[in-house]
């Protein structure tokens, strides 16, 4: 669905609207650290949404993992969600400390 056509579905229904693109599997720690700041800021509850909802649960998972969520809190959130978390944590990490290395 379009950007457009969301954003003013959500204005119609009285809800702030944030767009935040992304590719799938290569989430850069500016990405992260953005829907950190949409989870922290929110008034209430948060309806992320993307095509499959792959990339909301691997934002949700490292975003909560950079604000102290436990490993192993995350891995129960997405066993309870029916979804394996542990690879795009090991993957984030992973391209982080590289990226790191390089500097």
């Amino acid at each position: 669905m379009p950007d457009a056509i969301l954003r003013v579905w959500a204005r119609t229904a009285g809800l702030k609207y944030e767009f935040l693109p992304v590719v799938s599997g290569n989430y850069s720690k500016q990405d992260v650290a953005e829907f950190g700041r949409i989870l922290l800021g929110a008034k209430g509850r948060v309806h992320a949404i993307c095509r499959t909802g792959t990339r909301v649960l691997h934002l949700w998972a490292l975003a909560r993992w950079e604000q102290g969520l436990s490993q192993h809190e995350i891995k129960q959130a997405g066993d309870q969600a029916g979804v394996d978390l542990d690879g795009v944590l090991l993957t984030y990490q992973n391209r982080i400390s590289q990226s790191q290395n390089l500097h």
